[in-house]
């Protein structure tokens, strides 16, 4: 039949012309898609993104955006200093958008990235900053389409706009106002259908806010800010002190007693080093601080070991005892925690996403002058995964030969290794994961 059917084919397609087929207008197609989502051939979610790839050319800025009131912003006055740099990173945003008069004069965007180049000491404003790394500013109406604000990201301009209007209601001058910024990130969402949630973002969802206050915590240790600012002066305890804090923490304390990566349980020798690393934290009296643990917050990525002075801690009851350095906690009352008292030791053993929130509060009292020694996160799990250091070049290759055992015979761990280059001994540093 092939022979006879397909010249007579061709042949009709030459005479009348192909079949154009059947054309649906989008509300056909709409219908069309909630047919076969009742069907069950489509689910709901990639119903909305079928939906909005139809209706987001359409759609004005006005519908999406974010209003500037909600958008985190900085005057070109602001002086770049540690704090300000902190703050800008603690905020979470890549781009932050920069005034001049008002926030009707936004001058340009500052992506965070840039920030690496600045010295907080030289204590520059962020105007002048904004000279040097600013980019400029894209600027949309709020009657805009989203296809054309979705072009013009797709040139790489941007991928944030400042929203703006002509103001011809006051009794001023007609001047542009800005009503608010709109990002990629809205016009993916308006495609979606669905909201893309940040760790920040409130949602009613209570599973999902759990969630998200559970993660939502600094995930830049100030314990360890020592460690990238060599003029940064801290403080720290004395070997001897550290020789016999390091051996009552081995002896009393569960964390300090765990085995490290290579299965060798901790000494009292590893604790004490760790505890000359960490600073001390001052605490003068007659000064309000804010509290160093908090009820049903995230605890924060250190712990805390009172060195002089007191530390008041409040227990709350939630019908199940709580234990501290052997003490019991019944009820609701407040413990006064002195020398040598460990505060949010597990803390030191969380990863990201299960540290827990604090069912404690502890305050430090005005009244008399602390002291705490911060231990971090950080440094404790760099303790726990010690590196081998070999510099000549037998030491190299017995490393080798023992590491290509391991791998043969385990099938298990494979080191990292890392060749310093500019070593003289030609340093290798091999750890095993």
């Amino acid at each position: 039949m092939y022979v006879f059917a397909k010249p007579i084919a061709l042949l009709l397609d030459w005479l009348v012309g192909k079949d154009m087929g059947t054309i649906f207008s989008k509300s056909e197609l709409e219908k069309m898609l909630d047919i076969h989502v009742k069907q069950q051939k489509l689910d709901a979610d990639e119903l909305g993104i079928m939906k909005g790839a139809m209706h987001y050319k359409q759609t004005p800025v006005s519908t999406i955006l974010t209003p500037i009131a909600d958008v985190f912003t900085l005057p070109g006055s602001t002086i770049l200093n540690q704090n300000t740099i902190e703050h800008i990173y603690a905020m979470g945003f890549t781009r932050v958008p920069v005034w001049g008069r008002d926030l009707n004069d936004i001058l340009g965007l500052v992506f965070v990235k840039d920030l690496i180049f600045v010295d907080p000491e030289d204590n520059g404003t962020l105007l002048d900053f904004l000279h040097l790394f600013g980019r400029s500013v894209h600027r949309v109406w709020p009657d805009s389409s989203l296809g054309d604000v979705l072009r013009a990201f797709q040139l790489g301009r941007t991928h944030l706009a400042i929203v703006h209007d002509v103001n011809n209601w006051s009794e001023v001058d007609p001047y542009y106002e800005t009503q608010g910024v709109v990002t990629l990130e809205d016009i993916v969402e308006a495609i979606l259908q669905a909201d893309i949630l940040d760790e920040g973002d409130l949602v009613s969802d209570s599973e999902m806010a759990g969630r998200n206050k559970l993660l939502h915590h600094p995930s830049f240790d100030t314990g360890v800010r020592h460690i990238m600012d060599n003029n940064m002066e801290w403080k720290s305890i004395g070997e001897p002190e550290a020789m016999k804090l390091a051996k009552h923490l081995v002896a009393t304390q569960p964390v300090f007693q765990v085995p490290n990566s290579t299965g060798v349980r901790l000494t009292w020798m590893n604790v004490a080093a760790l505890l000359m690393r960490s600073p001390i934290v001052e605490f003068l009296p007659d000064q309000e601080y804010p509290p160093l643990y908090e009820k049903h917050v995230v605890a924060p990525p250190h712990c805390m070991i009172v060195v002089q002075g007191s530390v008041s801690v409040v227990a709350h009851n939630d019908d199940k005892p709580k234990y501290a350095n052997g003490s019991v906690w019944l009820n609701m009352y407040v413990v006064v925690a002195r020398l040598w008292t460990v505060l949010g030791v597990q803390g030191l053993l969380g990863v990201e996403g299960t540290v827990g929130l604090s069912d404690v509060t502890a305050t430090v009292p005005t009244s008399n002058y602390t002291r705490c020694l911060r231990i971090s996160r950080l440094e404790f799990q760099r303790m726990l995964r010690p590196m081998q250091l070999a510099k000549t070049a037998s030491e190299l290759s017995i490393k080798r030969r023992q590491s290509s055992h391991k791998v043969n015979t385990s099938g298990g761990r494979v080191p990292r290794q890392r060749r310093d280059t500019n070593s003289v001994d030609a340093v290798e540093i091999v750890q095993y994961v």
